[in-house]
């Protein structure tokens, strides 16, 4: 598999600010990719092997965990070391937008974490930074295999293999203010409304006399929003990141279409002003302020909002459709470092953490959803009608598997430049997904031999 340090440490600068479908709460400046030289010789390295511990010895294993995830994952750590003695897990607790930094540079360093929160899968396997799973995958067998949804494992292949165990499954919602709602006499919008729909609420949602908006749209180049809240009407419209020789995919009349209608959102001023300047936290404040109804993300960031905002009169809707059913799963996995020193124990632990009862439990308390079928399909777990909106989408909806390409970061951060400058009125939304297909394909031909995109010809 291709491995190049160079590429991995310009990558880094990237994704300090990405965040999980897309997704994390906290976004850090994003800088311009540094250009690096073409890459050397291809490297392929061995998983490090085991190292055995002595009779009675305790294996000390790191677990990086995102900083803002719920609490909850911390009692979790202390029941499995209280139930063996073993193994103990320490935690480092890492930022969520520096956890792939942080995982490249200890890499390198020669002391990874062991166990790891993942959104970047792909883009760390590419890069000869996670564990290939697949044996251990199948010493467990199919029926545990099969007891994950499909959409959820999805989101952690690459070529063939998987990289990481699915743990949040967070397809891209519409994320409603219900005050606004309320306020304008509407109600939660059906599963099976269309943009038209979306449009129409919008307008109904917006009063510009009191700085009020229908719909908030990242579109700073340094928001990893800009091009993440493009993708869910690029796949609506019948799109696709990536076609079916392994090159971009989304410059095409679908694609178009996608750009277009966003940018006819702001032309009809249900958008507040400053498109091109907001951000992913722009919008969350101006939600949880009763100044924006409707935001576009991963559903996990109901968990994310309501933390620090439990005020927040918030819920979710299906993405509108338009000629199909579709969004894409912005979700986390749980990954194991290429360098562990502990393999088996690091999957003995990534096993527990991802078991039924645990994942019930963490749904419960933290407001995500995983991707075990037991929990998906859990009478307590479907009361709540946020989770049976999310299931109804996973049962229905086509779902991408969001950032499956390689060097995922430096490729979305050169589209949502694009994507800004369609905003800006520089080019048009033709000339800025040609433009940004451009620059992916200089880096995806490179890839092409591995045949790594079966998904997206599904």
């Amino acid at each position: 598999m291709k491995k190049n340090i160079l590429l991995i440490l310009s990558s880094t600068i990237i994704i300090l600010s990405m965040m999980i479908a897309g997704c994390q709460p906290t976004i850090a400046p994003v800088e311009e990719p540094v250009a690096v030289d073409e890459p050397a010789e291809d490297v392929v390295e061995e998983p490090v092997a085991g190292e055995d511990a002595a009779p009675g010895e305790v294996v000390e294993i790191v677990y990086m965990r995102q900083a803002e995830a719920h609490e909850i994952d911390l009692e979790f750590v202390e029941e499995f070391n209280n139930m063996q003695d073993r193994i103990k897990v320490v935690v480092d607790n890492v930022p969520a937008g520096d956890t792939y930094t942080k995982l490249a540079l200890t890499t390198e360093a020669g002391n990874p974490p062991d166990v790891y929160m993942t959104y970047w899968t792909v883009g760390a396997a590419s890069n000869g930074l996670a564990y290939d799973l697949a044996p251990f995958i199948e010493q467990e067998g199919e029926e545990w295999f099969n007891s994950y949804a499909k959409t959820s494992w999805d989101f952690n292949a690459f070529a063939g293999s998987f990289y990481g165990v699915p743990y949040r499954v967070s397809p891209v919602t519409v994320i409603l203010n219900l005050n606004m709602f309320e306020k304008a006499g509407l109600d939660v919008p059906p599963y099976d409304w269309t943009w038209d729909d979306f449009l129409e609420t919008a307008r109904l949602l917006t009063n510009e006399d009191e700085d009020e908006y229908g719909y908030c749209i990242s579109g700073s180049a340094e928001s990893h929003g800009t091009d993440a809240q493009y993708y869910p009407f690029l796949f609506s419209a019948g799109g696709r990141m990536i076609n079916d020789e392994g090159l971009a995919g989304f410059n095409s009349p679908e694609g178009e279409e996608a750009l277009q209608f966003m940018i006819h959102l702001i032309e009809e001023g249900v958008v507040p002003p400053g498109t091109t300047t907001a951000s992913n936290n722009t919008c969350v404040d101006l939600l949880v302020s009763d100044k924006a109804a409707m935001w576009i993300d991963a559903s996990l960031w109901l968990g994310f909002i309501r933390a620090p905002h439990p005020e927040a009169n918030i819920t979710i809707a299906t993405m509108p459709s338009h000629t199909a059913s579709s969004t894409d799963n912005g979700g986390t996995g749980l990954g194991m470092a290429s360098k562990t020193k502990h393999p088996e124990e690091a999957w003995e632990f990534l096993k527990f953490l991802t078991s039924d009862e645990i994942m019930k439990r963490w749904a419960i308390a933290a407001d995500f959803v995983p991707g075990n079928w037991a929990v998906l399909n859990d009478p307590d777990f479907l009361a709540d009608p946020e989770n049976e909106t999310v299931a109804y989408m996973l049962d229905n909806y086509k779902v991408w598997p969001l950032s499956n390409y390689p060097d995922n970061a430096n490729l979305e951060g050169t589209l949502r430049s694009y994507i800004q400058s369609a905003y800006l009125g520089v080019q048009t939304p033709e000339e800025a997904l040609n433009g940004a297909a451009e620059e992916w394909n200089a880096v995806l031909r490179d890839w092409q031999s591995e045949n790594w995109w079966a998904l997206w010809t599904e």
